[in-house]
This record gives structure tokens, sequence and C-alpha cells, in this order.
């Protein structure tokens, strides 16, 4: 059985904080004040308990993964790291045990590293968040005490209230009260990828679990930031290879078209819920000579948007199957236009690096950004699961997407080169102002 991925598994479960009921009533008195702040800060205190708990397991059942691929290639030094790793999962690793990793199990500790660092974060800014609403609080009630004539009872929540104060202040908040969610960048893991046919085992999740969703935070409950952008590999190269995937990505070829050969794509499995976050990719991209187009598939709602690059435009197309869009990129006019900033990019020139975002938001508001210039917008609508059909060929590679599936192709080509490089994928994209 496939582990269940677990890109947003912890944010869906904190979700429903930021769809509770209204704030409760003010308290009436300084024990009931008191009370409920112990309240909430047991509650945070669940919370984070939970989602370290639910990162430990995503990190045991990617050393599950890695494990069984080790074994079936024989690879004793991977087996006997993974079992390593088991006794030191709780603590930070030195440079020089971070060197001995190999380069599978280096990837996968960077991102539970990564994660941990995200979610110290998160705890620390809820923390401030749960301090600033009691001190707000106990204002209030000092002056509706006060307003009663119950003195002494105003007194003690005045004197409540500036140790509840100093406290806050004794912390250092986040600027500006967000969290830095992209935490410590992760190593990159040496260039010699892993190599042979992996065996048919279950696969870990995409990318750790985290605190993090979208939502902003209600009264009293956890801060959410959004979630961490992780590496998915290192080159995806039309006529090549997929250098240093992510473990649990599926590579693949795509169709043959227009007399030319070669396409690579690369699918990852997130969460079912993460189009309800929105998606971006981030990745650098050059193409020349026959090389006509490069293929982004984003996440959304219960199934795909695919965003077309070719050499003179940009296409948006939500279809039922790829051969609806093929190799001609066909799209949907009203859905995307081109900017007028697209005319400084467009048509794409022969060996130049371009650096590109494409960011599809929770409503579906897409843009498109290529070296910091908005060239594309447009809205997506409601989108389907794809049939990938004839010449989708890999292994463990689906007939047809599932909810978050994410999808990025460099096309086919004769001559020239389709390359994107250091490609990331990011479980969230911001509404566009």
């Amino acid at each position: 059985m496939t582990a269940r991925p677990l890109v947003l598994v912890i944010a869906g479960m904190l979700a429903l904080a930021s769809h509770a009921a209204p704030p409760p009533a003010p308290p009436e008195n300084l024990p009931a004040a008191m009370s409920r702040q112990v309240e909430d800060v047991v509650a945070l205190k669940q919370k984070t308990t939970d989602a370290a708990a639910a990162l430990r397991k995503w990190y045991e059942t990617s050393l599950d993964t890695l494990k069984k691929n080790a074994l079936a290639k024989g690879d004793l030094d991977a087996v006997l790291a993974v079992d390593g790793e088991r006794q030191r999962m709780e603590r930070d690793l030195t440079e020089q045990e971070k060197a001995g990793l190999p380069p599978a199990s280096l990837q996968v500790r960077n991102q539970f590293d990564q994660a941990r660092a995200t979610q110290a974060a998160q705890e620390k800014s809820a923390t401030l968040v749960l301090l600033r609403g009691y001190v707000a609080a106990l204002d209030g009630l000092e002056k509706r005490l006060t307003q009663k004539g119950d003195i002494d009872a105003a007194l003690a929540t005045r004197k409540e209230k500036a140790a509840a104060a100093q406290q806050l202040s004794n912390a250092t908040p986040l600027p500006g009260d967000l969290l830095a969610a992209e935490g410590p960048k992760p190593a990159a893991p040496p260039a010699t990828p892993a190599t042979g046919p992996r065996p048919p085992v279950a696969t870990p999740p995409a990318t750790p679990p985290l605190l993090a969703s979208r939502t902003t935070p209600a009264p009293g409950g956890l801060f959410k930031g959004p979630a961490p952008a992780f590496k998915v590999a290192a080159e995806l190269k039309a006529k090549g290879t997929i250098k240093e995937p992510l473990p649990d990505a599926i590579a693949f070829d795509a169709p043959k078209g227009d007399g030319r050969h070669g396409a690579k794509g690369v699918l990852i499995k997130n969460d079912q819920e993460t189009g309800k976050f929105g998606s971006t990719w981030t990745f650098s991209y050059a193409r020349s000579q026959s090389a006509g187009i490069m293929q982004i598939v984003h996440p959304h709602g219960r199934g795909q948007v695919i965003i077309s690059v070719k050499t003179k435009d940009v296409s948006l197309a939500t279809p039922t199957s790829w051969s609806q869009v093929s190799w001609n990129g066909t799209g949907d006019p009203k859905k995307l236009k081109m900017t007028r900033e697209a005319a400084q990019i467009f048509p794409l020139k022969d060996d130049q690096q371009y650096n590109v975002v494409s960011a599809l938001s929770p409503t579906g508001n897409y843009t498109l950004t290529i070296d910091k210039k908005v060239v594309a917008t447009g809205r997506a609508g409601t989108a389907s699961p794809i049939q990938l059909g004839e010449g989708f060929t890999g292994p463990d590679l689906p007939t047809k997407t599932s909810p978050g599936n994410a999808i990025l192709i460099a096309g086919p080509r004769d001559g020239g080169v389709n390359d994107c490089r250091d490609i990331t994928f990011q479980a969230f994209a911001p509404e566009p102002h």
C-alpha cells in the first residue's frame, strides 16, 4: 500500500481553527481570563506536539522506503546510514555527519530539518499571538471592572496584565508578525544521483508535514504561514535524464510530436487538498533550435491546469485529456492574456537562461513571471483530472492524474536544448493584488 502523502495533513487539521466560531465573550473576571489563557496554551501545546509527531512519522516512513531501496540494491552503506538516522533524528547533525550521508538520505534529512525549523518558528509565533490576545483581554477587563467600581479586582487585573506584557516584551517577535516559512535553506545534495531502477515499494510523502496553511489565525488560534518550497529536481532535460529527483518523484517519458522526440517529465504526488492552497513552480529554463514547448501542470480543485510555454507565447487549458492540448499547446484564449511586458521576453531567445515563476492561486488566478516580469495572467476556472494517454511511460506513472498531482514537462526536440534546472515546488500561492 502506498503511504498517504502528508504535504498539508497538519495544515488541513489546523485549518479548522480559521473557520472556528466567533471569538468567545470577554471574560467576566480575572480567574476566568487566566483559565481561558491556560486552556489556549494547553491547546497550542497539543497542536505543536501533534505536528511534531506527524513529522517524525513522515521521516520514519521516508527512512523505511530508503532502507527498502538500499536493501533491493544490496547497498550496505546506505542501509547502515538509514539505521543510524533512526537513532539521531531528535537532534541536529554535524556537518561531518551530513557529509557522510548517501545523497538520497541527505535530501530527505534536509527536508526534515527544514520542516522542524519551520515548526519551531510557527510555535514561537503562535505563542506571541496568544500573549498579545491575553494582554488585550486583560486591558479590556481592567476597564470594565473599573467602570463597575470594583477597584481591587481592577488592580489585580492590571498586575496580571503587566506580568503578561513583560513576558511578551521578553519574547522576540518575528518581523511584522509574519512567519518566515521557508526556514533554513537545505544544503545541496551531492551531484551524483542514485541510479538504477526503483523497486515497487511504498513511497514516502513528497514533503514533510507542517503546522502551516495559507490562512490567517482565528483569535487565540494557531498562527499559520505558507508551506515552504521544496526541491523537486536539479535538472529536467529533454533527451536527457532527471538529476537529483525527489525520492518519490515519478520520472517519465512523454509522447513524440512533430517529428521530434525525447520529451521528459516529472510528476509529484502531493496531498489531495493541495489545490486549496494554490501552488508555485520555480525553475530556470533554456531552449533553442527545434525545442518548441515546455508544460507546467498545477493542481487545482479536484484536477489540474496545464500551462504551455511556447517560443512565442503562453496558453492555459483545463482539459480532461492531455491530447486536447498536446504539443500544440492548445488553450482557451479567454482564460489567459499576455501582458505588455511579455514583448520584452517573447519570442524566447536560443540558449538564454530564463528564471520562471508559475503561480496558481487557490481561487484559480494565474500569474506567469519570467525574469521578474509578469508576462501572462489569467483565470483557470473548474479543472478536471487529466487522462495522460498513449506515449506517457514510466515506472508507477498513473494513466490519469489525481487531485494534488503536479507535473513539469520538457517537450520534445530534435536539435538544440529544452532544459529546466533548479526546480522547486511550493504548495502555496498568494492571490494576486
